[in-house]
């Protein structure tokens, strides 16, 4: 690929994301590590409120659908005013990459208040389930069903909570925080919004299959971090042999064992370490490189055949009838990567509950995803299983229909 065409694209496409900034002047708190920060008590007040009230919401077989508008509201007004007032800093005593750290002080707490909420509840549970059994009551038995539908259906309560109030904080992203992050911090800081408005960070694992099938695809039946492991490998070493114009770079990479991430009191790190090996410590900068693979837009791109076809049509004059055949192969070739690709995953075995999970995200009735367990419904879409077997899956009697 060595056309004038062609040849923009991948220069555009190899540019890699670089994120670095530094938080060295900082002050850090009694273990000389982590930063102290405190936040307004009216938003930990909302905050509390709110998940208390989408817990007994949602976590409960049939979730209810109440009015939470006014909620939803003192949210994103004290999200709002909270890092409005932290950006504004930048003109008085914290650098941008200093605000650009602070930001996800809101966001922690979130996912620690919501986490926190639900173990409880769980705690709670099973603290009535023991008192039923020392007193042989009756109830223990609808107790322990409640016990062990909250620890089954874990990540996807937790995806749920964490979707719904992530949501309200998106709009004010796009809304109002967007255009003042700008002005203040300069487009460079652009990523922040996407960082902290991240789907990963809604389930107790990466690998969570509410997760993947509601924002991503299932990678596998079991939701095993080796298998996202070993298909990424083959996927990167596909890419790399195929396309050697651009680089190609592993997600994982060894790291100096003398400088290592050792303070991680959420989990975030230890999480993330078998996807993307283990972290370099980050206590006075944090930085990241995304290479193509890496970025969505980038792999459009670069793979859009369509867009490609169009733009060759509407430049054929002006390249000439030997650089437009010549960037009509380069495009053909792409299109056989694709295709290519394609026999990759089905020879693995993969593609086909991409595919179906792809399809469950967009068009499967929600009242089936609440009866049926979702490994189950990706199962029967593959024609891994009969409808029989999916019918014998569902409790409570429920009948399917072929609606």
């Amino acid at each position: 690929m060595n056309s004038t065409f062609t040849q923009n694209k991948i220069e555009a496409v190899q540019q890699k994301l670089s994120i670095h900034i530094s938080i060295d002047k900082l002050s850090r708190g009694l273990d000389n590590y982590h930063i102290d920060i405190k936040l307004s008590r009216g938003f930990s007040s909302d905050i509390r409120k709110l998940i208390a009230l989408l817990v007994s919401q949602i976590a409960v077989p049939k979730p209810k659908h109440w009015d939470n508008s006014r909620g939803f509201e003192k949210i994103r007004e004290s999200y709002l005013d909270i890092m409005t007032v932290l950006i504004h800093r930048v003109k008085t005593d914290l650098s941008a990459d200093e605000i650009s750290l602070l930001q996800f002080t809101p966001i922690k707490h979130i996912l620690k208040s919501t986490r926190s909420k639900l173990d409880d509840e769980i705690k709670h549970v099973n603290s009535r389930l023991t008192e039923h059994r020392n007193k042989g009551s009756s109830e223990a038995l609808a107790t322990d069903q409640r016990l062990f539908w909250l620890k089954k259906n874990y990540d996807a309560i937790l995806y749920q909570i964490n979707k719904t109030i992530f949501n309200q904080l998106r709009r004010v992203e796009e809304r109002q925080l967007g255009a003042i992050r700008s002005q203040y911090l300069g487009e460079e800081y652009n990523y922040c919004a996407d960082a902290i408005i991240n789907p990963l960070l809604y389930t107790s694992k990466l690998s969570a299959l509410p997760l993947l099938l509601r924002e991503y695809s299932g990678w596998s039946w079991n939701s095993e971090d080796s298998d996202f492991v070993e298909l990424n490998g083959k996927v990167e070493a596909f890419f790399s042999k195929r396309i050697t114009k651009i680089e190609t770079k592993s997600i994982r990479e060894s790291q100096n064992p003398e400088a290592l991430e050792i303070h991680d009191d959420f989990g975030g790190l230890f999480q993330v370490q078998s996807f993307l090996g283990t972290a370099a410590d980050t206590k006075s900068q944090l930085y990241e490189d995304f290479y193509w693979l890496d970025q969505p837009a980038k792999i459009e791109l670069l793979f859009d055949s369509k867009r490609h076809a169009k733009e060759l049509s509407e430049n054929r004059k002006d390249l000439g009838f030997r650089i437009w055949w010549r960037c009509r192969s380069e495009i053909k070739e792409l299109k056989k990567t694709l295709s290519a690709f394609s026999k990759l995953l089905r020879a693995d075995g993969v593609l086909p509950q991409l595919l179906a999970s792809h399809y469950m995200r967009k068009s499967l009735n929600p009242l089936i995803m609440e009866l049926v367990d979702l490994k189950i419904i990706c199962q029967f879409l593959c024609g891994h299983i009969t409808s029989d077997k999916l019918q014998s899956s569902i409790s409570g009697g429920v009948k399917l229909n072929n609606e």
